[in-house]
C-alpha cells in the first residue's frame, strides 16, 4: 500500500481563484468589481484583498481532484488545508 500524503503537505494543491473571496472594494482601475477586464480573465487586482484563500487539489489522477480542501463536509470554510490526504499525493520540495 502507498503511503498516504497529507494534502497540506503535497504539492499539487494550489489555490481556487474562483472559489476564493475577495473583499468588495475594488482596485480603483476599473468602474466596478464585476465589469473588471482582469475580473472577467480570471486575474485578480494586485490590490484586491484577500479575505478566504480557496484550496483545491490539482492533481488529475487523484480522488480529490479539484476538490475544495480546506471546506468541511458541512460547508465550513477553514483557514488551512484540513482533509487527510490520499496515497497518490507527492510531498512538497523543500
Amino acid at each position: 500500500m502507498a503511503t498516504k500524503i497529507r494534502c497540506s503537505q503535497c504539492r499539487y494543491t494550489r489555490q481556487d481563484i474562483n472559489a476564493s473571496q475577495y473583499e468588495v472594494k475594488h482596485c480603483g482601475k476599473c468602474e466596478n468589481r464585476d465589469s473588471c477586464e482582469k475580473r472577467k480573465t480570471d486575474i485578480i487586482c494586485e490590490k484586491q484583498a484577500l479575505k478566504w484563500k480557496a484550496i483545491e487539489c490539482g492533481n488529475p489522477v487523484s480522488e480529490y481532484y479539484r476538490g475544495l480542501l480546506n471546506v468541511t463536509s458541512g460547508g465550513d470554510k477553514q483557514t488551512r488545508v484540513t482533509w487527510g490526504g490520499c496515497p497518490l499525493g507527492e510531498r512538497r520540495s523543500g
